[in-house]
């Protein structure tokens, strides 16, 4: 009796081990690196960066581009897959490429799309470009994996936010409703660099340049080094300068916001000559490097006004502090309200090779 159960539940389990029926061949399978999605005319052009493995003894692995045009991103996708007779997997992509039309028209419809596809990761990049993104993805010289680690790069210098598919989706839904892109753009040599950030929000889009970014990379809480040369005494100071903590809350009086910044600031190496570091050399350079901080937060939070941009939550910190301020007024109004008064302090912690500072 004992050995029929035992053949009973193993026919059962039996049953249920069943095999994947919808797996298919790796051979009819699209590895899809980078996404490209433009609008042009009235409709949807989208260009994929393949990965195409050696097909002949002696050829090296490269790429190759399919696109397909369509009124929805759906069509083309299936455009594509017809005209190819494969299935795309987008579980490899590394990079997601939007013309500005089609953030700029579309945001929504495209975000809600590509997270919509369970494959595709939320933490993948997400880029803007001014020409077309297609054009950046058709160059056999520019994979998708060098374009995504020279925008990686990019974004630890602080020249362009680290935007992905889940970064702009939550500040989109955020109550400043304005979000941050990396914008990658064709260079003049055939290559490609980035090229500051573009903001979507409420009011349309807005181009920070580089330096206009790393300002306002600082109201955004981003707590990596940024490397800095400044010019000094004809020479140059290679200095190293990490924010430590940032706080933004209601100023003293109504309508302001104070942004307070904790900066330290290492000096890895001067050239231009030989600086006696006694403690006024050390207050002089103290100087230029907190006037290089302030002028970028300057630059950035004049450009963040200017575009009615709400990178930071500024209205969700003046609702919170201000009540009575925001009650009856605008979103509008009371951002264009806000005034900065930011407090820099620069700590140097290393005078450069050598150097010895007196007391």
């Amino acid at each position: 009796m004992r050995k029929w159960l035992i053949l009973m539940a193993a026919g059962a389990l039996s049953v249920l081990l069943t095999g994947c029926m919808g797996a298919v061949p790796i051979d009819q399978r699209m590895l899809v690196q980078a996404v490209g999605i433009d609008w042009q005319e009235g409709q949807y052009q989208v260009t994929l960066q393949i990965f195409s493995p050696a097909r002949k003894e002696g050829e090296s692995a490269g790429q190759e581009v399919c696109s397909a045009a369509g009124e929805d991103l759906a069509e083309c996708m299936r455009g594509i897959r017809l005209e190819t007779g494969q299935e795309l997997f987008l579980g490899n992509c590394r990079l997601v490429i939007l013309s500005e039309p089609a953030a700029s028209e579309r945001t929504a419809e495209v975000v809600d799309y590509l997270l919509s596809d369970h494959e595709l990761r939320p933490g993948t990049p997400l880029y803007l470009t001014e020409g077309e993104a297609a054009e950046l993805l058709e160059s056999p010289e520019l994979p998708a994996e060098q374009l995504s680690e020279m925008m990686r790069s990019a974004a630890e210098a602080g020249l362009c936010p680290d935007s992905t598919l889940l970064t702009v989706v939550r500040s989109l839904e955020s109550l400043g409703s304005t979000a941050a892109l990396g914008r990658i753009e064709a260079g003049e040599a055939g290559g490609v660099q980035a090229s500051g950030a573009v903001l979507l929000g409420p009011v349309g889009t807005a181009e920070l340049t580089p330096e206009q970014w790393r300002g306002v990379s600082y109201f955004s809480g981003d707590s990596r080094q940024l490397e800095y040369t400044l010019d000094y005494k004809g020479g140059k100071l290679y200095t190293n300068i990490a924010p430590v903590q940032s706080r933004l809350t209601g100023g003293e009086n109504p309508g302001e916001l104070a942004f307070y910044l904790s900066v330290e600031c290492t000096i890895q190496e001067y050239s231009g000559g030989t600086l006696n570091w006694d403690s006024a050399e050390v207050a002089s350079v103290r100087a230029v490097a907190e006037q290089a901080v302030r002028r970028e937060l300057e630059q950035g939070f004049a450009a963040l006004r200017t575009a009615g941009a709400d990178v930071i939550c500024a209205l969700e910190t003046m609702e919170k502090f201000q009540p009575d301020f925001c009650r009856g007024r605008t979103p509008e109004a009371i951002f264009g309200s806000l005034v900065l008064r930011p407090e820099v302090q620069v700590n140097i912690t290393a005078l450069g090779a050598g150097a010895q500072a007196s007391a």
